[in-house]
């Protein structure tokens, strides 16, 4: 009779060890699990290495990819979810080999998509020089490297890190790229950008998160090997969203003190990394998370499918209607005034109202009476702007 008792015994142990190895893998970081109530439930979104893709090629040997469909996700997974998403991106989102007849639409896109944070890699650079300051940074998109200079371009235009707030948790995130991606680059492209050691780049600006934020989450733009010794580090992140090796991980990776995720290439995954974090010692608990492939089967986003079709529409006819491309100017209202837009700074303004970015200092003197701080303006703010010549009187 005992003997029956010790194999139902061992029977059961075998059946549980098999449930929980077909469950959705769950780590733990801490020893023991605090109490529930103390514990912040976050999920965070992430992508990189989109390289210029915006839809589905439809092809039987590649069922995976589509903004239409990265965006419909999205929304699926934050509606469905109590919990708060960030959403993150960790660059090369436009094309590898310059394709600004293209790139202009993924800009669009991405701007539609409400990133929260969105790294620089080093495609984003393949169009040159008047492209990013044209383009790029004409969109009020939030853009973020710690490690990126461009030549003219005031540093409110590109930020360090950015923290963001969740239920009394600060998330501090930043962004880092070394030269070796530039490498293959043509020198005429990067002459204007000045790209700052590593090392010492994400040393300061770690010690400044650590200052700043609870939780500090880097996008990595050096490729998975660096992002592994990165990780083993003393100051390491608590999270690292690698890209530029188009790395697939088929599952978070603890390694050192971080936990480490890459989502892959040309947009095919939409990752999903969910935490918790102890609302007392303001640490990570517990995670769990996977890529989640984007089908061709998938539900698709009508406005964002309505842009692709309009670039189909645009590439067809040999690129020549720019009538297709989604007005870049946002136009003042016609009192000669401007309202501040979430992402804009003094710099993004010049360039919309007065087609140079250099102005700046003008918009600033005109408005001193209201603007104290030329790298401190607000959301529904008003200014007041004055178009040059070239651009239609108010």
């Amino acid at each position: 009779m005992d003997n029956m008792k010790t194999i139902n015994y061992f029977f059961t142990l075998l059946v549980l060890g098999f449930v929980l190895l077909a469950m959705e893998p769950q780590y733990l970081i801490c020893r023991q699990m605090p109490d529930s109530t103390r514990l912040i439930p976050v999920s965070i979104l992430y992508t990189a290495n989109n390289n210029g893709y915006l839809e589905n090629c439809e092809c039987p040997g590649n069922p995976l990819g589509g903004l239409d469909r990265r965006v419909k996700l999205m929304q699926q997974l934050q509606m469905n979810s109590s919990t708060i998403c960030l959403l993150l991106d960790g660059g090369d989102f436009l094309s590898s080999v310059g394709f600004p007849e293209k790139d202009d639409f993924v800009l669009e896109a991405y701007g539609n998509m409400r990133y929260d944070v969105l790294a620089l890699g080093d495609q984003e650079f393949a169009n040159g020089y008047s492209y990013v300051v044209g383009n790029l940074l004409k969109r009020s998109l939030p853009l973020v490297s710690a490690s990126i200079e461009i030549k003219g371009v005031p540093n409110t235009a590109i930020k360090k890190y950015v923290i963001k707030d969740i239920q009394g948790i600060r998330f501090g995130i930043t962004s880092v790229i070394s030269d070796e991606p530039f490498e293959l680059m043509p020198k005429d492209k990067i002459q204007d950008l000045k790209i700052a050691d590593v090392r010492s780049c994400l040393n300061n600006v770690l010690k400044e998160l650590r200052q700043k934020s609870d939780i500090v989450i880097l996008l990595s733009h050096l490729g998975y090997s660096k992002d592994s010794k990165c990780a083993k580090e003393s100051d390491a992140p608590d999270i690292i969203i690698g890209a530029h090796s188009q790395t697939l991980l088929q599952e978070p990776e603890h390694q050192g003190s971080s936990i480490l995720v890459h989502s892959g290439k040309n947009g095919e995954h939409l990752g999903q990394l969910d935490i918790l974090v102890d609302k007392t010692t303001k640490r990570i608990v517990k995670y769990s998370g996977q890529p989640i492939p984007i089908l061709k089967d998938m539900e698709i986003d009508t406005a964002m499918k309505s842009l692709i079709n309009r670039y189909k529409t645009f590439a067809s006819t040999g690129y020549k209607d720019h009538t297709l491309v989604a007005g870049m100017n946002d136009s003042p209202d016609k009192t000669g005034e401007y309202i501040v837009k979430k992402g804009d700074t003094l710099w993004r303004i010049a360039i919309k109202i007065m087609g140079d970015p250099f102005q700046w200092k003008q918009l600033f003197e005109m408005n001193k009476d209201l603007i104290k701080n030329a790298q401190l303006i607000y959301p529904d703010q008003k200014i007041r702007i004055r178009k040059n010549s070239g651009q239609n009187n108010i």
